[in-house]
């Protein structure tokens, strides 16, 4: 009311607040299963068990979700109740309870059962390391057994079992078994047979880890042919409780007695050729044995003075061997032909035999060049089982290079001793020629000899016949003859004795000598050429016998002398001027005659003369004209006057 008295009515608003009592809507995700991974681990999201929980009042956003689990009693929340991180231990099924509450404290819960999988695997292989067979027929099988856990979880309890009876062992008289491991424990009761268990069982293998296991069964009296077939297994427990096995391959293994030897022979390399004119020869015996069980006594023969019969001689330098035991006495056949001393075994290796090498180093003197000897050796043994094994050498490097065993292969080794006498003879002019200005010229030959072949050789003579070479000259002498390598012969004279040298000089392979002849020849003629010819007559030397080599020729020696004929001019100037005779249009001229300076032996020279420009009275012009052109008419003017013989 106002002071006028004027009063008005207030209108009441009435609020009525509804208290949120209705809990949220709670939808969890349906149950599912998840793998563990190959991690180890694998993590649940909290959006992986509430598929969408809503409220009548709260927004979604604001909703306070959250997730645990009870485990042994004990509630798990995981990571601030948002996510769990599922590890080996939770394989199987995890109930996981939602929880979601509004704002108001409403809150409503539900269960997701999340089953943990695994996919645990483990892996066995079995292979045969070796197999040894010895003296006594006992046979040394060695086996390797490798596991590997190749799935997603750890195993426990590793067991690997292996029945080496139902393998084929109880076929023996008797097996005893060895363990060994760097990864697992072994069960030290394992015989094969009342326990086959390896290992003691209590060993873990984590995920991605193997491990080996080897065993050596040693087996005595096993029946020949007889096939060992084993196969072994292994077991395994996963964290979810699962039993994880495997199976090995099956190994099969045969226990024959076929016995079987292999020899080859073979040159090392090329017979080398000696000063003293025998050869080194080098070869090489391999034997290989080709069987399943050990071959021992063994002893190769080889009569190598079967093979060097026809030779002069021969003899060992060395015998050597890395893998058996040499015969000293050894001398090649001469008194003994056996290498060995018969104490060797060959062993055999799973798939493979031993082998052993024999070198034999000799020297071989033979008068017959070019000869081919063939050898062939022998290797015999001792089997365990009784038999006698032998096998005549193959040439080569291997016993049985078609590879279907050593016995059809059995060629002869061939050395062929071959020389390759050669000399070689050189003639040339070394120096001039040289003229002396008095119709001689002077030069020298170089005469060499190199011997080119592969065995000393013996020079008996070196021919050069000057009276044939130069007969066609006026007249010839020898100068000087030397030599620092060759004796001289000092009767030589290029005619009644044309031999350059004394006989019997030996020349070594890659020798080289030079002869130096020097001449002075007087042609007797202005051009003449020279032919030369020299001849080497030699031997080879070989083991002290002689055979002859053949003659030796060179190409020729080719000399040109030309002796240079030269004109005396008279003693008047280049031009002569002369006045004409009266009344007339010439006047006669008078000169000296030009002299011959000719070659020895050269016969008369005759002159001509040739005429240019004005000319004579009666001579042509410009045409070469016999004689000389003193005492002519020559008309005035200028006439130029050339001469020539």
């Amino acid at each position: 009311e106002d002071r006028c008295g004027n009063q008005a009515a207030a209108e009441t608003t009435t609020i009525t607040i509804v208290p949120d009592v209705i809990a949220p809507t709670i939808v969890c995700c349906s149950d599912f299963s998840i793998s563990i991974g190959s991690e180890g681990t694998t993590t649940i999201d909290l959006a992986e068990i509430d598929c969408g929980s809503s409220d009548n009042c709260t927004a979604p956003s604001d909703l306070m979700r959250y997730m645990y689990r009870t485990v042994d009693g004990v509630v798990d929340n995981g990571v601030n109740g948002q996510s769990f991180v599922l590890t080996q231990s939770d394989i199987g099924e995890n109930l996981i309870t939602l929880v979601v509450e509004d704002f108001c404290g409403n809150k409503d819960s539900c269960e997701v059962i999340v089953t943990l999988t695994e996919a645990g695997s483990i892996d066995l292989t079995k292979r045969l390391v070796s197999l040894d067979v010895g003296e006594d027929g006992c046979a040394n099988f060695v086996y390797e057994f490798n596991i590997e856990n190749n799935g997603d979880v750890d195993l426990d309890g590793v067991q690997l079992s292996d029945d080496l009876d139902a393998a084929g062992f109880s076929g023996c008289s008797s097996y005893v078994t060895t363990l060994t491991s760097d990864d697992f424990t072994v069960n030290d009761s394992f015989d094969g047979s009342g326990d086959i268990a390896l290992l003691t069982g209590e060993d873990e293998l984590p995920v991605g880890d193997k491990g080996s296991v080897i065993l050596t069964v040693e087996a005595c009296g096993c029946p020949g042919g007889n096939t060992i077939s084993n196969i072994a297994d292994v077991s395994s427990k996963s964290p979810g409780g699962q039993d994880v096995t495997d199976i090995s391959n099956t190994v099969n293994t045969s226990i024959n007695s076929s016995p079987a030897l292999g020899i080859s022979k073979r040159v090392v390399s090329a017979p080398i050729l000696r000063a003293d004119g025998c050869f080194d020869i080098t070869y090489e015996l391999k034997v290989k044995n080709y069987g399943d069980i050990p071959i021992g006594g063994i002893q190769i023969t080889d009569d190598l003075t079967a093979t060097f019969a026809d030779a002069d001689t021969f003899y060992l330098t060395a015998v050597t061997s890395e893998e058996f035991d040499i015969n000293v006495d050894y001398d090649g056949g001469h008194t003994d032909a056996n290498l060995l001393n018969g104490k060797d075994t060959l062993q055999v290796q799973f798939g493979d035999g031993e082998e052993g090498a024999v070198l034999i180093s000799m020297v071989v003197c033979s008068d017959q060049e070019n000869r081919e000897y063939k050898n062939q050796a022998e290797v015999i043994g001792q089997a365990t089982n009784g038999d006698e094994v032998r096998d005549f050498s193959h040439d080569g490097s291997d016993p049985d290079p078609d590879g279907d065993g050593p016995q059809n292969n059995s060629e002869t080794t061939n050395v062929f001793l071959q020389v390759n006498p050669n000399v070689e003879l050189v003639k040339r002019v070394s120096e001039g020629p040289f003229d002396n200005g008095d119709g001689t010229f002077d030069f020298s030959y170089e005469i060499r000899v190199e011997n080119t072949g592969d065995v000393p050789v013996q020079v008996d003579s070196l021919i050069d016949d000057l009276a044939t070479a130069f007969a066609a000259a006026q007249n010839w002498q020898i100068t000087r003859l030397e030599s620092e390598y060759f004796e001289i012969n000092p009767l030589f004279n290029g005619a009644s004795e044309t031999n350059l040298i004394n006989q019997g000089e030996l020349m070594l392979p890659d020798d080289a000598g030079a002869v130096f002849l020097g001449m002075r020849v007087a042609p007797g003629s202005d051009d003449l050429e020279f032919s030369n010819t020299a001849f080497l007559f030699s031997e080879s030397v070989l083991n002290g016998s002689i055979s002859v080599q053949g003659l030796a020729e060179v190409d020729d020696a080719l000399v040109s002398l030309t002796c240079q004929n030269k004109i005396i001019c008279p003693a008047w100037p280049d031009t002569i001027v002369q006045q004409n005779d009266a009344g007339w249009c010439f006047a006669v001229v008078n000169f000296p005659h030009a002299e011959p300076d000719s070659c020895v032996g050269t016969g008369a020279v005759d002159f001509e003369y040739y005429l240019a420009g004005v000319g004579t009275q009666k001579q042509p012009l410009n045409t070469w004209l016999p004689g000389q052109p003193s005492g002519l008419e020559y008309s005035v003017g200028l006439t130029e006057v050339l001469i020539r013989y």
